[in-house]
């Protein structure tokens, strides 16, 4: 616990970025973290789209991103991973059976795992969840087979910021 839990202390949701782009080498770093979440019956559902081309950002920033939520600070990202599920027959089925859809829980797992280890090699990030899933398709060559379950934002932040007031352990944890 003494290794791990400053780097979720230190984790926060960044949208000032510096434009410096993040190496292809720490990219791969990001997703090999996220290879290693765990996943109902090991399915693995999640696909990682990464980009740290500049034409690439801004194409999902002007053309992905919602009217009402343009996320513009990502147009200064160093790069952005795209995460879409690849959806099986069992897993549509086992969502169906048990109401929980364990394709999105496992691909948000992989995805912390993704934004921890950014944060201990000093990149940031920051979850997106409202985009325009066809435009980030095409922009991204992303199959049709495929959904776009969420996009992250990582870099090198402009200013250092700081993580949002969590609730405290009796807010939330309930022992019986």
């Amino acid at each position: 616990m003494e290794k791990i839990l400053p780097v979720f202390r230190k984790r926060y949701s960044c949208r000032s970025y510096n434009g410096e782009s993040v190496s292809r080498e720490n990219l791969i770093t990001c997703v090999e973290a996220a290879r290693h979440a765990p996943s109902a019956c090991n399915s693995q559902p999640a696909r990682f789209f990464v980009t740290n081309k500049k034409n690439l950002i801004k194409d999902i920033t002007e053309r992905g991103m919602g009217k009402l939520i343009p996320n513009k600070w990502l147009l200064n990202c160093g790069a952005i991973v795209v995460i879409a599920n690849d959806i099986t027959l069992l897993s549509k089925v086992g969502s169906l059976v048990s109401s929980i859809n364990y394709n999105e829980m496992d691909s948000g797992i992989a995805g912390e795992h993704l934004v921890l280890q950014a944060t201990d090699m000093g990149i940031e990030s920051c979850w997106i969840g409202w985009f325009k899933e066809k435009e980030i398709k095409k922009i991204m060559d992303i199959p049709k087979n495929l959904k776009v379950v969420s996009i992250i934002g990582l870099g090198y932040p402009e200013k250092k910021g700081a993580p949002a007031r969590k609730k405290s352990i009796s807010e939330i944890m309930f022992f019986r």
